[in-house]
């Protein structure tokens, strides 16, 4: 069991658990509480509607489970073995060299092991409910068998051209670490750990960079506000080391950001819910766009699971990550629930010391290693496989060393030994399963609150509602530590190292309902950011939160809405669809007020006589400020606030100017406003006026060689932005797209490719779907969404923002229906 938490404020309430001994052995199957096989009773009767999706009548839960494994086979099994791959750290068997540093992170957390101890755990706390997770890969193995024996339909959705073999077979701890590597993608904050650690040693004055600070001050819930630290006090940053004395790579951000979109991060979700004393018909109304990579197909499945027709405990429809059981985000019959990522932090570095007998240096003590040897195999391009031997070290009760091979950059720039991380998820008693089974069997608002109590990593905003109201809750194991958590630290001081205490529940960010309307879009729930030092409040929460735009915007729509009243399910797709720009509301003023000190400041007078400078800031007078394809406005602006922030940023943090914008384009984005709107002067230099008016310049040159180069009349936002999709059963999807990285339609493109501007600039992150959610006159959730290229419609009605209904009623199903088989016992 991981350490988690050091005790550091005696005033703030902390949960303790027991810390496991200096000891590691691997874990074993052998001793499970349950039966790992599962074979059905009854027929299971399959339903497919006019949009595609399945909806699942069982006779009881355990065969409803093993039918939904089977039809999750049929739909996305090649998915569903690259997710297998991805787990245990063999997708370069299948991807080749491409695929390398998925493995080494894979073998680093061990999810096989860690995914042995939970199902070990669960197996013993709720075996009833483990027994379900049996005998889902029951199902998913029934379908890999009928695929053998040309008994089974091919794959419908996902992969039909790459699914060349047959998989071998399933098992439910497969199942259960394919959970664990989710739950990482959603806490993984290894990228920005880094990113802050490197930028400690190679910018200079990099502690005055407002990296933390919102944009705008929009939080989730009310904040105890910074004050006067009652924590450890935090390590002082250390003297930057010379740049020119290390190798930087070229492709640091990417290198960074892999840390990340490896495990299926995404960030840049919405969701909110309005309260029913503000609707038409009394009822809650709601919306949601959870983000991730955009892949085509995309990477949830619809679909709707019912046993409660005969009896059973599930009637539940929504969206699921293929390869784990259950619906995770959708409704029952009661209960509708929408999510957003969290950004908790439950993540460290540490900068650890080993001696020359094997022992590392934690707190003063010499604490045991434990290495394993890693062999991964790679595709090569004659079909032949390649052994390729990796060393992992794991420091029991602790964490793990990161390999060199994983470190984007010698660890000699930032730390003195070896990079170990700590990782609230190395924790194996967690009973994920169990909180998205509960949340399908929720049968009040009240009763999903309690079932959000049960998650621990991967913590999100969860809002959620029934007839009756809405709330708001999230829930995790956030340690309780000293130090400075956003940088590597010295395991070497006792203070900083985590010892087992966790936030208690009482500090997690909670809503009641009460609240006209509750939004989320990724931003901090307290104001402890707000002075750009999350460290110094009565407990830390988190450091990495979205700079605020969208969450502005969506509290200044919903507060329109409320005031106007009679809100309905046909004012969320105008919501969803709001392109209108947070960064040029903050940013574009300062250029206009520039603009009214041409004729007084002199050394704006070589841009008086400019023609199209004048053009143009009289064509920004009168934007209105949205980031639409077709405006000709919105392409000055992003061009011309990238130019910007290259030209303020570049010399200060020119080492790692090319890394923050590969990696994190909105925090480039979000320092660029912060230092022209609060005219700091040791980024600005002086050369604020000057920088502004000859960033418009160079970007209306870029502009007009865009013209020439692409033969067009006039360049628009959709001509140099796009949305595009990584294609699997069809070539890669790329098309012109509304919106920025502040737009509630939130679009984040990297701006540069070291020193050129993309064109176009291409968003790989976005909605995976988007849904809107009422109750109607007999109090059940109903639900509009679009997927559009996940199998269930075009690929244009997820740009074009048209929704289906998601047939629930059974005889919405009937109607709906163009084929129905059955799944055998």
């Amino acid at each position: 069991m991981l350490l988690l938490l050091l005790a550091c404020v005696d005033e703030v309430p902390v949960a303790q658990k027991p810390v496991l001994g200096d000891t590691w052995t691997p874990c074993t199957l052998d001793e499970v509480s349950i039966p790992l096989t599962y074979a059905p009773t009854a027929a299971s009767t399959m339903k497919e509607d006019d949009q595609g999706i399945v909806h699942i009548y069982a006779q009881n839960d355990a065969d409803l489970f093993f039918a939904a494994g089977y039809e999750q086979g049929r739909q996305r099994l090649y998915q569903i073995d690259r997710a297998r791959h991805s787990t245990r750290g063999t997708l370069s068997e299948i991807d080749g060299e491409s695929a390398i540093n998925t493995d080494i992170i894979a073998r680093t957390f061990n999810f096989l092991d860690l995914g042995c101890r939970t199902l070990k755990f669960q197996a013993d706390k709720r075996p009833d409910d483990m027994k379900l997770g049996v005998a889902f890969t029951a199902g998913l193995n029934r379908y890999v068998e009928d695929l053998a024996a040309g008994a089974a339909e091919a794959p419908s959705i996902f992969g039909q051209d790459q699914l060349t073999y047959i998989p071998e077979p399933f098992t439910v701890l497969d199942v259960v670490a394919m959970g664990k590597r989710i739950n990482l993608g959603y806490s993984n904050q290894l990228e920005y750990d880094l990113l802050v650690s490197i930028s400690d040693q190679l910018v200079s004055d990099f502690a005055s960079v407002p990296v933390w600070q919102p944009a705008r001050g929009r939080y989730i819930v009310d904040g105890e506000g910074s004050g006067e630290s009652t924590a450890a006090t935090a390590a002082p940053s250390p003297a930057p080391r010379n740049p020119d004395d290390f190798d930087i790579p070229d492709d640091l951000g990417e290198r960074l950001h892999e840390l990340t979109v490896a495990q299926g991060n995404g960030n840049a979700s919405n969701n909110w819910a309005f309260n029913g004393k503000h609707t038409v018909n009394g009822k809650p109304v709601m919306g949601n766009d959870p983000h991730a990579t955009l892949n085509a197909p995309s990477l949830v499945i619809a679909w709707h699971l019912n046993s409660a027709d005969a009896g059973g405990s599930f009637d539940v429809a929504g969206f699921s990550f293929p390869g784990v059981p259950g619906v995770h985000l959708g409704h029952n019959r009661k209960v509708n629930w929408v999510a957003t990522t969290n950004f908790a932090d439950v993540m460290d570095l540490f900068d650890v010391n080993i001696d020359e007998d094997g022992f590392a240096d934690m707190g003063g003590v010499p604490a045991p290693v434990h290495v394993r040897e890693e062999t991964i195999r790679v595709l090569q391009t004659d079909g032949s496989l390649l052994d390729t031997a990796y060393t992992m070290t794991d420091i029991p009760g602790h964490g793990v060393l990161i390999p060199a091979e994983l470190l984007p950059i010698d660890k000699m720039v930032f730390a003195d030994g070896e990079v170990m991380v700590a990782w609230a998820g190395f924790e194996p008693e967690t009973q994920e399963l169990f909180e998205y089974l509960d949340f399908d069997r929720s049968a009040s608002k009240e009763e999903f609150r309690e079932a959000v109590g049960l998650e621990m990593i991967g913590q999100q905003n969860w809002v959620f509602a029934d007839a009756s109201g809405i709330g708001y809750q999230t829930h995790g194991h956030i340690p309780v530590r000293g130090g400075d958590p956003r940088r590597i630290q010295k395991a070497s001081d006792p203070s900083l190292l985590w010892t087992g205490e966790f936030l208690d529940d009482s500090l997690y960010p909670s809503l009641d309902g009460s609240q006209d309307f509750i939004g989320t879009a990724n931003n901090a729930p307290f104001d402890h950011i707000a002075d750009n030092d999350p460290t110094n409040d009565a407990f830390y929460y988190g450091s990495y939160f979205d700079p605020g735009w969208r969450a502005d915007r969506i509290d200044e729509l919903a507060t329109e809405l409320v005031a106007r009243g009679d809100i309905s399910i046909e004012d969320m797709p105008v919501m969803q669809r709001d392109v209108n720009s947070g960064l040029g509301r903050d940013l574009l003023p300062l250029m206009l007020e520039v603009c009214d000190r041409i004729d007084t400041t002199e050394s704006l007078a070589d841009y008086r006589e400019r023609a199209d400078i004048m053009e143009a800031l009289t064509r920004m007078h009168a934007w209105d400020g949205n980031m639409s394809e077709a405006s000709e406005e919105a392409a000055i602006f992003h061009t011309w606030q990238a130019m910007l922030a290259r030209r303020t940023l570049f010399g200060d943090m020119s080492v790692l100017f090319d890394a923050i914008a590969a990696a994190t384009p909105v925090t480039i984005a979000k320092l660029n406003t912060l230092a022209h709107s609060q005219d700091l002067a040791f980024l600005l230099d002086g050369k604020g006026d000057t920088d502004t008016l000859a960033s418009l310049s160079d970007a209306l040159e870029w502009i007009e060689a865009v013209r020439v180069a692409k033969g067009l009349e006039r360049v628009t936002w959709g001509d140099i932005h796009t949305a595009r999709f990584n294609g699997y059963w069809i070539e890669d999807p790329e098309m012109s797209f509304s919106g920025d990285e502040s737009t509630v339609n939130v679009a984040d493109c990297p701006a540069w490719d070291g020193s050129e501007l993309n064109e176009p600039c291409a968003s790989h992150e976005g909605s995976i779907y988007r849904g809107l959610a009422q109750f109607g006159d007999d109090d059940v959730p109903e639900l509009w969404f679009h997927v559009g290229y996940g199998g269930y419609g075009a690929l244009d009605d997820w740009h074009d923002f048209e929704y289906q209904y998601f047939n629930f009623r059974a005889e919405e199903v009937e109607a709906a229906m163009v084929r129905s088989w059955v799944v055998e016992p």
